[in-house]
């Protein structure tokens, strides 16, 4: 990583662990317990936060070559994502031009076609028809007519972003990354190599599963037995970059390098701190070490229910069998450990909820990217109920 940028991070953590209100933000937000639970609310938020703006659907490293695909259903559009052989990704409805069947249904593959399950009607890259059994009994069927549909696809900065229903603007990735696209720019996404997806179905509303990815003051509580008992109390470093935001924590070996050398500093790699990004309006990055886990957030099929898929990065490519299986070890304990300690508790907040006991959730000075986050939701669900309102359209 930027060396540079390594020691500012150690430098002002440093600086935290000696006074421990440094980061606390200027005030506590109270969030009613109804916006958790409201079912209109939740069809507003998927079509606003999930279908009108850029998501990260998926990492290059995900698309590694020519004729790649991934499957991308979690915003409620079935998507199928391909990189052409001119290594350009495009995005499609999943939805074949002839009756309408799921064209593509393995969650990832690489071909120079599509071949629909149904009639074997199939599709190059580009999302033209390519070829269709028993043509005469089509004569006079316009193949343009019945090529895929697209949907809004742009690659950058090694993450590929979807809006599943564009309205009638552009996406605008400049405004919507804003000052996060230099911090974005320094971890280099783009060469990152992709390892496994496992998939969380949590019984929680998805706004609780993402806020546990928002906070360190969890830590050293629900995971004092695992990685609360390497981390300085769950400490860190915040900023906000528009509407995406990063922690920074100190692992409690950081305060080891007091007084060492600076330039015999190694922090990332020696796991003393680890950074974790927030990507408005659902996505997580967690680094450390050698690699990234990425946890995406979705509303599931109804307001109660969520699904988190994870996804394992590492920053140098896996050669031998062994590191492979080191790989995998590591995502096996941290799948279980948010599986079995983080999504529990979730399911436990859910279950809270209709009991009524509290009309509202409290988010501490301590827990400012849990604020910001609500804070955003509600701003963005406010004005785009306005524009409806006004009868301004859904762009």
């Amino acid at each position: 990583m930027d060396r540079t940028f390594e020691l500012e991070m150690v430098d002002e953590l440093l600086d935290v662990l000696a006074n421990p209100t440094h980061e606390l933000t200027d005030r506590v937000h109270e969030e009613p317990t109804a916006n958790y639970t409201c079912p209109e609310r939740f069809v507003l938020e998927r079509e606003r936060l999930f279908q009108r703006m850029p998501i990260a659907a998926a990492l290059s490293a995900e698309l590694p070559e020519a004729c790649s695909w991934k499957l991308f259903d979690e915003t409620g559009v079935p998507i199928v994502l391909i990189r052409g052989e001119d290594e350009v990704v495009r995005g499609f409805l999943n939805v074949c031009g002839h009756r309408g069947a799921r064209l593509v249904e393995q969650p990832r593959g690489t071909g120079k076609r599509m071949f629909c399950p149904f009639h074997a009607w199939s599709y190059k890259p580009d999302g033209s028809l390519a070829g269709v059994p028993a043509q005469q009994a089509f004569a006079g069927v316009c193949r343009e007519d019945r090529a895929l549909r697209p949907v809004e696809v742009r690659e950058h900065l090694g993450i590929v972003w979807v809006v599943a229903k564009p309205g009638d603007t552009p996406m605008d990735l400049d405004a919507h990354l804003g000052p996060f696209a230099e911090e974005l720019a320094k971890w280099d996404v783009g060469s990152w190599n992709y390892l496994e997806t496992r998939v969380h179905e949590v019984p929680a509303n998805w706004k609780i599963t993402m806020d546990t990815f928002t906070e360190g003051y969890h830590v050293p509580v629900l995971h004092k037995d695992s990685i609360g008992a390497l981390a300085a109390g769950g400490l860190n470093a915040y900023r906000a970059f528009g509407d995406h935001q990063r922690q920074v924590f100190a692992m409690k070996t950081l305060e080891e390098l007091r007084g060492t050398p600076r330039e015999q500093w190694n922090a990332f790699d020696e796991l003393r701190l680890a950074f974790t990004y927030d990507i408005y309006p659902n996505t997580t990055f967690l680094m450390a070490g050698d690699h990234t886990e990425m946890y995406q957030t979705f509303p599931g099929a109804t307001v109660d229910t969520s699904v988190c898929v994870h996804s394992l990065f590492s920053f140098e490519k896996a050669e031998t069998e062994e590191q492979r299986g080191n790989f995998s070890t590591l995502f096996d304990f941290f799948f279980n450990l948010v599986e079995h300690e983080d999504f529990r508790v979730c399911a436990g907040i859910q279950k809270g909820l209709g009991s009524g006991a509290f009309d509202t959730h409290i988010y501490g000075r301590n827990e400012a990217m849990t604020q910001a986050m609500h804070l955003a939701y509600d701003r963005d669900l406010n004005e785009y109920r306005s524009r409806q309102d006004l009868g301004a359209g859904n762009g």
